[in-house]
């Protein structure tokens, strides 16, 4: 299982997520032990599987 660092811009935002969804323009995050992080009016702007990154931008306008 791949475990992220999710980064927005330069910033750590969570850890060790196993699962991100995005519903209704809100982000989703899960961790493995299960702590959920919300963040609003971002984008998915990368996916490196092979660091275990997920990168975020912020929305224009936000």
């Amino acid at each position: 299982m791949c475990e992220f660092t999710v980064l927005l811009g330069e910033e750590v935002v969570a850890r060790k997520v196993i699962k991100a969804r995005i519903r209704d323009g809100v982000l989703m995050l899960s961790d493995t032990s299960g702590t959920k992080t919300v963040l609003k009016e971002v984008s998915i702007v990368g996916v490196d599987t092979i660091m275990a990154e997920l990168t975020l931008r912020r929305n224009e306008g936000h």
